[in-house]
């Protein structure tokens, strides 16, 4: 039972495996794309070309334009009307914002008046910058009825600068917080594909060891049980990392810079735990269950069962307690805890919940090891009653 006659058989079954992990795979792909779809929407304030063509000259209009330059990028245009719409048309600003003359003091006297405003059509990034310049005029105003009877405008524009500082640190902080969600949620839901793809190919594979025809010649070589189940947990390990590392490069296509960190690279180590747990429990089905209906079966329940009240696909928050005492008897349930102790360092530091997170992991090995032993008991029974 060489490693020569398992790359024959793996490669006879090549076709079929390819496209069983590339459906998977798309699986994957999309599910991460519509997360991608449904996540807050963030926009890098940085990005966003703006032009003020300050007419009033007033308190009010230098602290506006001064926000505008310190969250967005300002950009010189001629200020013409003919200089503002060339200017729209080759993108060299997405958003113009026209202060009127004496806007502060009409805004004082109590007069409804408002700022003009150009942009490029349909641009989020136009969108972006309105809003937040509307947000700004409606925080000034609040503070301006507030304090104007004891503060002067110099300090309601200050107040209003911190204020919109705070919104705007929040709301980077909420888009990096969605940007790591979304991995972390690929991740989760990556447990399905890991267990489906990898339990299948074992399964199919290193059932073909186990046809008479071939299981009669491999009983009567010299080579222990113990050997002959090692080299087929071997094999299974050796199936696992492919399918592993083909995983990896399009989490890194998806994903691209965001991967590169200690944090999903910590994420990445934990699925490759999960792998080797799906590997064992694919050469324990090869060996328990000879049907291919059976085998296909088994994996279904497996994958989409443990994967389902271990909240794989729903946020464990969502799991009624009696689930969740269920699931901790699963691998996939300690390989989901392990990705939140990830998560959870993320924000508090590479030091923190380092112990728990090593739990998770030395669990999962345990139910690999657990599982193995188990298949080559059953295995090596097998062997005896053949061989009488």
């Amino acid at each position: 039972m060489s490693f020569k006659s398992f790359i024959k058989i793996f490669k006879t079954k090549i076709p079929l495996i390819a496209m069983y992990v590339g459906i998977f795979l798309m699986i994957s792909l999309i599910n991460t794309q519509v997360g991608s779809n449904n996540k807050s929407t963030g926009y890098v304030n940085e990005n966003i070309k703006v032009a003020v063509i300050d007419n009033d000259n007033s308190e009010l209009s230098k602290g506006l334009t001064t926000f505008l330059k310190e969250n967005m990028k300002a950009v010189d245009i001629i200020e013409t009307e003919e200089g503002m719409e060339d200017a729209l048309f080759e993108r060299v600003a997405e958003y113009i914002v026209i202060i009127p003359r004496n806007y502060e003091n009409d805004l004082m006297a109590g007069k409804n008046v408002s700022l003009e405003s150009k942009k490029v059509p349909d641009a989020y990034s136009a969108v972006y910058a309105e809003n937040l310049i509307n947000q700004y005029m409606t925080t000034y105003k609040t503070y301006y009825v507030q304090y104007s009877s004891e503060k002067s405008i110099g300090e309601i524009i200050n107040k209003t600068n911190d204020n919109m500082k705070s919104h705007i640190n929040v709301e980077m902080n909420n888009n990096k917080d969605s940007g790591t969600n979304r991995i972390e949620n690929n991740f989760n839901f990556g447990a399905y594909v890991i267990l489906a793809c990898i339990i299948w190919g074992v399964a199919e594979v290193l059932s073909t060891f186990f046809r008479k025809n071939i299981a009669d010649r491999i009983n009567v070589s010299p080579v222990s049980n113990t050997k002959k189940n090692l080299s087929l947990v071997c094999y299974s390990l050796f199936y696992m990392i492919i399918v592993y590392f083909i995983n990896v490069i399009i989490n890194i296509a998806i994903f691209r810079g965001e991967m590169i960190n200690k944090i999903n690279i910590m994420r990445l180590g934990n699925m490759l735990c999960l792998a080797m747990v799906a590997a064992g429990i694919g050469f324990l089905i090869s060996t328990t269950i000879k049907s291919k209906g059976g085998r296909a079966a088994a994996i279904n329940v497996v994958a989409l069962g443990f994967s389902f009240i271990s909240g794989a696909f729903v946020p464990i928050e969502y799991i009624s307690d009696g689930v969740i005492k269920v699931a901790e008897f699963l691998p996939v349930y300690w390989y989901i805890k392990a990705n939140r102790c990830i998560s959870e360092m993320f924000e508090s530091g590479i030091g923190s919940n380092m112990g728990e997170l090593m739990e998770c992991i030395g669990i999962q090995l345990l139910f690999f090891l657990a599982i193995v032993s188990v298949g080559m008991v059953i295995r090596k029974r097998y062997t005896r009653q053949i061989t009488g």
